[in-house]
């Protein structure tokens, strides 16, 4: 697969040299000049994907200078090798842009898969350590793999879109990267408590087949104190219900994975009768 590297966080200096209307600078400099090929093969509307206007004017300056002193093109081979681990069948060319942000999640770096383009977005204030950028592409990229076999192979007529089906896309996509890079677990994965675990699954369960909402979506993934959902409580559960099932099919290969229903990974993996 051939890729395509955009890296508006280089646009950052500029943006920080006009102090008002933040939203509408962001989007004319940050966004308009690459969003049309990062967005190209999205069936509906994904202006909901676009990244986050950064406000405060301290933490931009600061970010201009941290950025400054990045060459974040040196992760462009990083990325074609974890390509090479999970080969996509598709001559189209996958974009992948690099994004400044505000974030406070703890590594610092978050993605998002634009229906097959990838969003790759950095805070340099917070992340511990650039060497989780990979990590979080191969998350991404899995995600990318994933879609083209259920969603462009199959043509979407084997998926429910349902709550199970979201765990499972995550968890997948959380153990093939934690396969490439073993040792690291990530910040949302700490989210459920051992003594919490039957608790909140109970409240999973109740609503494991129903056609979720984008809103309800963010709830069960992200966390809702009101729901007593602890943070990122879907991927917790999404890499527990792969992991286990992984653990008694050792000999099967991501790229075979990725062909296994979804209902077949849950019914054969530990959480099928708690």
């Amino acid at each position: 697969m051939e890729f395509k590297f955009l890296y508006p966080y280089k646009q950052l200096e500029q943006y920080s040299q006009y102090p008002q209307k933040k939203d509408e600078l962001w989007e004319r400099i940050m966004i308009s000049p690459y969003w049309n090929q990062i967005s190209e093969w999205a069936g509906d509307s994904c202006d909901f994907m676009k990244p986050t206007a950064i406000q405060d004017e301290q933490i931009i300056i600061k970010q201009v200078e941290l950025f400054k002193k990045l060459d974040l093109s040196t992760f462009e081979k990083v990325f074609k090798n974890i390509a090479k681990e999970l080969p996509i069948e598709d001559e189209d060319p996958m974009t992948i842009a690099f994004y400044p942000s505000a974030t406070n999640i703890d590594e610092g770096v978050f993605g998002s898969n634009v229906w097959g383009n990838i969003i790759i977005c950095i805070n340099p204030l917070t992340a511990k350590s650039f060497n989780l950028i990979p990590f979080v592409f191969a998350h991404e990229y899995h995600h990318v793999a994933l879609g083209n076999y259920w969603y462009c192979q199959k043509e979407g007529k084997e998926t429910k879109g349902n709550l199970l089906e979201k765990l499972i896309n995550e968890g997948e996509a959380d153990e093939f990267a934690k396969s490439l890079y073993p040792g690291w677990q990530p910040s949302w994965h700490k989210g459920v408590s051992l003594e919490d675990e039957q608790r909140v699954w109970e409240i999973f369960k109740s609503v494991l087949y129903d056609e979720i909402s984008l809103k309800d979506l963010g709830h069960y993934m992200f966390g809702n104190k009101k729901l007593g959902i602890p943070p990122s409580a879907g991927y917790y559960f999404g890499s527990k219900i792969v992991k286990s099932f992984m653990e008694k099919y050792p000999d099967l290969s991501f790229k075979e994975l990725i062909k296994v229903p979804h209902q077949t990974i849950f019914d054969k993996s530990s959480f099928s009768d708690r």
